[in-house]
């Protein structure tokens, strides 16, 4: 484990995992405060999925994905404009 679910972690390790994943919005994974300390862990049905009244989840055909082309470190102020 790179970071420590709940209890923290690091900016950089975030955009890493969105360099080499593409990560859906809240509109169809809804944030559930869990980590590996605390009984979620990651599997399809995390990934996008909308539920109906009386019927079963699916996953949508259409939805959106973000992810990053670049990322790392940068130190000086002329650098982080």
């Amino acid at each position: 484990m790179k970071d420590d679910g709940c209890f923290g972690g690091y900016a950089l390790n975030a955009y890493e995992f969105m360099a080499e994943n593409e990560i859906t919005d809240e509109t169809c994974s809804t944030y559930r405060a869990r980590g590996h300390t605390n009984g979620e862990v990651c599997s399809a049905m995390n990934v996008c999925r909308n539920c109906n009244p009386g019927e079963a989840c699916f996953v949508p055909d259409k939805y959106y994905v973000y992810g990053v082309d670049e990322y790392g470190t940068v130190s000086g102020e002329e650098n982080m404009i």
